[in-house]
């Protein structure tokens, strides 16, 4: 086939041809990146569905390790507060046992500890073979400034031998 065109109308229709085809790959890269986003944007909703889907499972069990955190917390800052001012029972009794004179003997010792005033407070029942050793223990409880409130019953003082007495006081720490 003979081509009768002149050179310029060629170059011309050559021209076009390259327009079109570049107009078409330009559509079709429009086309493709409109894709590609849509696409994209599909795969974000998806991606946010599925976390907060698990965000509204999770939250209940967040919520519940937190109120396990904040009891074991409380608990904690308890015992801490405990061992900081937990009371010496051993050394109270220390105390107690190198005032009582030798020959006056223990029945029963209850010692109690009271957190709001912070002091012990105790009962003593024992025997004591006569008034001496029994005034004797009194002026000792009542010589030492940490023992307060110093009180023994008046029938601890009715018999003069084989005396069974009570006894009750307080003890700061």
């Amino acid at each position: 086939m003979i081509n009768l065109l002149p050179p310029q109308q060629k170059k011309e229709l050559l021209q076009e041809q390259r327009y079109k085809l570049f107009l078409i790959f330009g559509v079709l890269a429009v086309v493709f990146l409109i894709a590609l986003s849509l696409s994209f944007f599909a795969i974000k909703i998806n991606i946010s569905s599925e976390s907060r889907s698990e965000k509204a499972v999770i939250s209940p069990q967040i919520q519940d390790n937190e109120a396990k955190i904040i009891e074991i917390n409380k608990n904690l800052r308890n015992a801490e507060f405990f061992y900081e001012k937990k009371p010496d029972f051993t050394k109270m009794m220390g105390e107690i046992f190198k005032i009582i004179p030798p020959k006056i003997s223990l029945t029963s010792l209850s010692l109690d500890f009271s957190k709001k005033t912070e002091d012990f407070s105790a009962s003593l029942r024992g025997f004591s073979p006569d008034r001496e050793y029994l005034s004797q223990f009194k002026k000792n409880l009542e010589s030492n400034a940490s023992f307060k409130d110093v009180n023994f019953p008046p029938s601890t003082w009715v018999k003069p031998r084989d005396i069974e007495f009570s006894i009750s006081f307080k003890k700061g720490l």
